[in-house]
């Protein structure tokens, strides 16, 4: 059942005409393509249109490519996504250490689509540059997330999971639905010994009875030998490890698969819960001729709605080469070192503003307080004056010994702070710049301090200075006393005898 749509999606008719209808579903980012020939007799023919709709039981899809042919016009139509591909962000998109429906729900908003099921509950770090619109985010999350995804785009949802499909023991067998199998073998990165290669040299003799490369001779006798490099490695049983699994691999030939399967649970009700299968199940591929028994799973269907004897699988093999790992492996740590890099970035960035703030309000205050002391040591006449002054240069002490203590608390934690980074460093090479900025807020911590000994000298100047202003009060007071001396009870140049004496 196809139904016509205009552009402006008003409803044309039923096209019942429609040939060789068939729609191709691929796991690798969830898309499915229409295909269907219409006469060009057909009455609806000048009705279809590129960017118009076709709806079918289970989805809507965009009329995307018109091909004129002898008797007919082979159309082809993709998922309609627009809402997804029409919600662009000109400064670029990014949500950090967000699960997928997180990340969704940023991505989304606005659009009219929603989460439906996921079951994927892992964290990771997406970013997209400018101009990249949610079907772009949604890509990188495949990829970034390791996610199969399913749309609903009669609903508007989107559904994630882990795997899709599951291992339900069905076959592919000669004579019974396996048409067609291609398959390749070759030897291009074929040897029998290996001679694995740690960081810094690391070999494998200590765990490998003295010998520093392995054989491996099950297929053939010839001795050829690869040397493998993987500075990753720092232990030598892990090396001698995963140096024999990747021998087994590389020591016998490399084989591909390509195999042409009818679907005979759509034909035939006997074979219904015996043979069916859906994209991304598992399938055993057995095959007497190639003499192959080997797990593969569906990657790719194309199915014939009004022809189900027509519809083929595309393979591939569910078990990982020895690379594979290696590359899954290696785009875990760098996205890990990417999250904890842009993290430790945006804490270190913050920090240091916190910091510059509370440590220049801080010499503000010193400063103000110094002007404030210095005017008073101008204006100074009095002994309370002194006091007062004294009591205020004790205050300021206090301050500074506080401020000292505060720039040395925020020191411990850029230490720490730069033990995270150090820690990360050893897993990339690009956090190097984060240490540099590092370092340039430890050099500006340092001149800031600098500052603060200037402060600190300024006010001991000071108090040298209402010291000596202290002095030059004593030895006036003292000249004073010789030139009015008190009246103490006696006369003039006489001593007292303890009686009183009138003059």
């Amino acid at each position: 059942m196809l139904w016509l749509y205009s552009k402006e999606h008003e409803r044309i008719a039923l096209l019942k005409r429609a040939s060789d209808v068939h729609i191709i579903s691929t796991l690798s980012d969830g898309d499915k393509e229409l295909v269907f020939d219409y006469r060009k007799d057909g009455r609806y023919r000048q009705d279809i249109e590129c960017e118009g709709y076709i709806l079918t039981q289970t989805d809507e899809y965009v009329i995307k490519d018109i091909e004129s042919g002898d008797t007919s016009d082979t159309v082809t139509a993709k998922l309609n996504l627009e809402e997804l591909e029409g919600k662009t962000f000109p400064e670029g998109f990014k949500t950090t250490f967000y699960t997928f429906v997180q990340c969704m729900e940023v991505a989304l908003e606005g659009t009219g689509w929603t989460v439906k099921e996921c079951n994927v509950l892992k964290r990771r770090t997406i970013k997209r540059d400018e101009g990249a619109n949610v079907l772009d985010v949604i890509k990188q999350c495949i990829s970034t997330y390791k996610i199969e995804i399913v749309y609903d785009t009669i609903n508007k949802t989107i559904s994630a999971y882990e795997h899709i499909g599951s291992d339900r023991g069905r076959y592919i067998m000669e004579t019974l639905n396996l048409r067609k199998l291609s398959v390749g073998k070759n030897t291009y990165d074929f040897c029998t010994q290996l001679y694995p290669i740690g960081k810094d040299g690391l070999t494998i003799e200590s765990v490998n009875g003295g010998k520093k490369y392995i054989e491996n001779f099950t297929y053939c006798s010839k001795k050829m030998m690869k040397t493998w490099i993987d500075r990753r490695y720092t232990d030598p049983s892990s090396l001698l490890e995963d140096a024999v699994y990747k021998l087994e691999e590389m020591a016998k030939p490399y084989a591909t698969y390509e195999a042409d399967v009818t679907d005979l649970a759509k034909q035939s009700e006997v074979y219904k819960n015996i043979l069916d299968y859906a994209l991304g199940d598992t399938l055993t591929l057995v095959s007497k001729t190639e003499k192959v028994k080997e797990k593969q799973r569906i990657v790719k269907m194309t199915e014939y709605p009004k022809n189900p004897e027509k519809n083929t699988c595309e393979l591939s093999s569910t078990r990982k080469t020895f690379a594979d790992i290696q590359k899954a492996e290696t785009e875990d740590l760098s996205e890990a070192v990417s999250d904890v890099t842009e993290t430790a970035e945006e804490q270190s960035n913050d920090y240091a503003n916190q910091l510059f703030e509370t440590l220049s309000d801080d010499v503000e205050a010193v400063r103000v307080a110094v002007v404030k002391l210095e005017e008073k040591v101008d204006g100074m006449n009095t002994d309370a004056q002194i006091t007062e002054i004294n009591a205020n240069i004790k205050s300021m002490t206090e301050s500074m010994t506080s401020l000292t203590e505060t720039v040395s608390k925020h020191e411990e934690r850029l230490t720490a702070v730069e033990g995270v980074v150090e820690t990360v460093k050893t897993q990339s090479e690009d956090i190097a710049t984060l240490k540099t900025d590092m370092q340039q807020v430890k050099q500006d911590i340092v001149d800031i301090r600098a500052a603060v000994v200037d402060v600190t000298k300024s006010v001991s100047e000071i108090k040298e200075a209402v010291n000596q202003q202290g002095t030059q009060l004593e030895e006036i007071s003292k000249k004073i006393d010789k030139l009015h001396p008190a009246d103490t009870g006696t006369e003039e140049g006489g001593e007292g005898d303890g009686t009183e004496t009138t003059t």
